[in-house]
């Protein structure tokens, strides 16, 4: 096992099975079915964010011929922020969600009117979506059109800390790192919550068919 997963990768999994080698490893593989469950309930989830967020984003009054994605557009709607970085630099905080979509544009073949829109708005990483809710954009994305992708009353600084909570987790679940001891439940509840604030449909989906209730309540104990 040492040699397949490395002694250090295996050692969270052993101390927490209180050096019991075939604990450590049920640990492991209830680790992989943790992430397993969450991968799907995420992959729902960003799929409706971001088309919930296309949506309203064409409703932004500063639109321009409609369409969001668009060079123009982006750069009234993520337009140059000056502050400074944690070493007191300044930088454009807008600048990389500017560049996102240009290189969704570009990757997709948008640019070239080849492809369905479609096809640009799934470039965009889980990352972009949750940073539209940062209080930074409050009053120039939030206020005019990000606020009608939720139910009215929606709190944004709530929403967002889930969000950002959701992509740090789901970076950890992508690079097959231990979930199980980053209080999964927590973050399961996260999902549920944006999930209820964006979609009543999705909400009854993921709390009828989601796997991960049981997948969490199924954690492996010593038999002796």
């Amino acid at each position: 096992m040492e040699d397949w997963l490395t002694p250090g990768r295996f050692a969270k999994y052993l101390n927490a099975g209180g050096g019991d080698p075939q604990l450590g490893l049920a640990l492991y593989e209830w680790n992989s079915e943790i992430a397993s469950a969450f991968l799907r309930d995420l992959g729902h989830l960003e799929v409706a964010v971001r088309n919930a967020y296309d949506r309203a984003l064409l409703t932004h009054p500063e639109v321009l011929d409609g369409e969001w994605l668009t060079s123009a557009s982006c750069e009234l709607l993520f337009a140059p922020h000056i502050a400074n970085d944690a070493n007191g630099q300044p930088q454009d905080k807008n600048a990389t969600p500017r560049a996102n979509v240009k290189a969704a544009r570009k990757h997709s073949g948008f640019d070239l009117g080849v492809v369905p829109r479609g096809k640009a708005v799934a470039e965009l990483m889980f990352g972009f979506w949750s940073y539209l809710t940062d209080d930074l954009h409050e009053k120039s994305l939030w206020v005019p059109a990000l606020h009608s992708a939720y139910v009215p009353g929606a709190d944004r600084a709530r929403l967002h800390a889930a969000l950002s909570a959701l992509r740090e987790f789901r970076n950890r679940v992508a690079h097959h790192e231990s979930v199980f001891d980053r209080q999964p439940e927590n973050h399961r509840r996260h999902i549920v919550f944006v999930a209820r604030h964006l979609s009543p449909d999705l909400h009854q989906h993921l709390t009828q068919h989601s796997r991960l209730p049981a997948v969490l309540a199924a954690r492996p104990r010593a038999t002796r």
